[in-house]
């Protein structure tokens, strides 16, 4: 993933305060296509309301997770008996449609739909055009897919229904080369409600723009690393609370008329047990970012690790060339994910350099501190 032309920079959370920056990514270079992108980066607004939602999330205990994108397709009325689940871009507009399909199962065992506070849609969008004008842009409508699908087998005959058009969230694309985010934390809900749901997401032109035309990244495409993510935040349950005290003693009988001295009896039953005591507060989430800079031997191939330390764990990473600029081009990377021999504690990247000098490369391993974290 490239670092220079992700988001903003994010949060970082520490046990005794919350700080949050923002910082626009450089411009990326125009690619050739039909449609060219304009290399603008993330303006002031979008860069500051990244800022304050870090910052309101550092104020409240929770998770931040990402829900694994486990397909992306897209399909194309022109051809449409072919699948393009390998495409490294997803065509919308002219035509074509995009699917999007998340994994919730990963998710930490017990999550609640009431547990999501927030999940977001993060999209990456190369070009973008509207009425035949490349670099212009244009409106597009998140729908919910009503039906299975697969990445490798999905046409445009056989794609699933949709929710249909003005039934989902419709959203802008103002210029080519930035994120666009949508909040989609009723269907998830939902999804967790009724795990059968989840077909996942699909992106048409909206009715409003109906020759608008984008093209997003895909999973696919090993170039920019901008895959579609679903960014989910979790509210934090904490440690369960102390025992309570135990009850008092249980009143004493009345005594009966005297009798016959005989053998004694039984002893008697228990008094009655206390109330349980109040839950305990929840626990601190502390999200951090472990950074590491290299430069990769020429025409050679390399493992880089970024590791997190003690008494943390490891949620996510990413790695790439640490510029934007003509050299990027001659890093190949061929994995980004934890480590297989220590995945909760070290993200690992294995990258070839195509060219004969040296290139800079970053490897970056996100951290969390909490009272209780699931991971790889």
């Amino acid at each position: 993933m490239d670092l220079e032309t992700a988001m903003p920079t994010p949060p970082t959370c520490a046990a005794t305060a919350c700080q949050a920056t923002a910082r626009p990514p450089r411009p990326a270079r125009p690619r050739p296509g039909n449609l060219a992108p304009r290399g603008r980066p993330l303006g002031r607004t979008a860069a500051l309301a990244v800022a304050l939602a870090g910052t309101l999330a550092c104020a409240l205990p929770a998770w931040a997770l990402e829900a694994p994108l486990v397909g992306d397709a897209h399909v194309h009325a022109l051809t449409p008996a072919q699948n393009l689940g390998r495409a490294a871009r997803l065509q919308v507009g002219g035509g074509a449609t995009a699917f999007l399909q998340f994994d919730l199962s990963a998710l930490p065992p017990g999550t609640t739909p009431e547990m999501v506070r927030q999940a977001q849609l993060l999209l990456y969008v190369l070009q973008a055009g509207a009425d035949g004008q490349p670099g212009e842009g244009g409106r597009f409508e998140l729908q919910q897919v009503f039906g299975p699908w697969a990445e490798r087998s999905i046409t445009f005959e056989t794609a699933p229904p949709l929710g249909g058009p003005g039934s989902g969230l419709v959203f802008e694309v103002a210029q080519a080369q930035q994120f666009v985010a949508m909040d989609v934390t009723g269907w998830v809900r939902g999804w967790l409600a009724n795990p059968g749901a989840n077909h996942g997401l699909a992106i048409t032109e909206a009715l409003a723009t109906p020759r608008a035309l984008a093209t997003i990244a895909s999973k696919e495409n090993v170039g920019t690393g901008h895959v579609a993510r679903l960014q989910l935040t979790l509210a934090d349950q904490g440690p369960a609370g102390p025992q309570g005290e135990a009850g008092p003693p249980g009143p004493q009988g009345v005594a009966g008329p005297p009798g016959a001295p005989g053998p004694q009896g039984p002893q008697g039953a228990p008094g009655p047990q206390g109330a349980a005591g109040p839950q305990g507060p929840a626990g601190p989430v502390n999200l951090f970012y472990v950074r590491s800079e290299s430069s990769l031997t020429g025409n050679a191939r390399s493992s880089r690790f970024a590791a997190c330390p003690a008494n943390t764990h490891l949620v996510g990473g990413g790695c790439g060339h640490r510029d934007m600029n003509a050299a990027a081009s001659d890093v190949i990377l061929n994995y980004s994910g934890p480590a297989p021999d220590s995945p909760t504690w070290r993200w690992r990247c294995i990258v070839d350099n195509r060219s004969s000098a040296g290139r800079a490369f970053q490897i970056y391993a996100i951290c969390a501190s909490a009272t209780s974290v699931s991971g790889p």
